[in-house]
């Protein structure tokens, strides 16, 4: 399963600020915003989020936190 199987089909606005619904084809709609983006286009997200952007070459810069589990 990747995001293209994931991707919200009921949201279609948000009120959230700076935040950018995408419905239909996502790699391509993301390609456009990278585009006419000034700075960066952040987003947090589960490991398909992840594994999809790069198979897709939409990844350019990965940060990674790591948290240990005190339990």
């Amino acid at each position: 399963m990747g995001l293209d199987d994931e991707k919200s089909n009921t949201l279609k606005q948000t009120d959230w600020n700076t935040t950018t619904v995408i419905s239909g084809d996502v790699a391509g709609r993301l390609r456009e915003l990278k585009q006419q983006t000034d700075g960066d286009i952040q987003m947090s997200g589960s490991a398909t989020a992840v594994r999809w952007l790069l198979a897709h070459g939409l990844l350019d810069v990965l940060n990674l936190s790591y948290v240990p589990d005190a339990g």
